[in-house]
């Protein structure tokens, strides 16, 4: 820990940060949330998505196989079975996973969009009570 800290001049870093927002010319009172890109839409389409898709299947369905397409579904039956006690409960594991990380994200999408209710309420009070000065 003491020799990254070393090597880390903060102050020079923060210097460096002072400077490049002095080149760009941002000042506090420029700068609003609404200035943060961010597409809503998409990332509850994503959620959505993730919704319908978080359970991933163990096997998926053995193709044709072109010209001995009979002999590499038997091999491949065969390989499943032999490997099908190491398989699963990765992928058990995997999906449980993924149901969590889709939990998550949801209660964070839902906590965002309170958020964002929240700001724009508090800007147009801001706005509201400028306006009666």
């Amino acid at each position: 820990m003491d020799v990254i800290a070393k090597k880390v001049n903060v102050e020079e870093i923060m210097a460096e940060i002072r400077k490049e927002i002095e080149d760009k010319g941002y000042r506090s009172e420029n700068i609003s949330f609404s200035d943060i890109p961010f597409c809503a839409g998409r990332f509850e389409d994503n959620i959505g998505y993730l919704h319908e898709n978080y359970s991933v299947p163990a096997y998926r369905p053995l193709g044709s196989g072109g010209k001995f397409g009979a002999l590499n579904n038997i091999r491949k039956k065969i390989l499943r079975k032999l490997v099908k006690f190491y398989i699963e409960p990765i992928v058990e594991d995997q999906n449980e996973n993924n149901k969590l990380m889709t939990a998550c994200l949801n209660d964070l999408f839902y906590d965002l969009e309170a958020m964002r209710r929240k700001v724009k309420s508090l800007e147009d009070d801001i706005k509201k009570l400028k306006e009666s000065k």
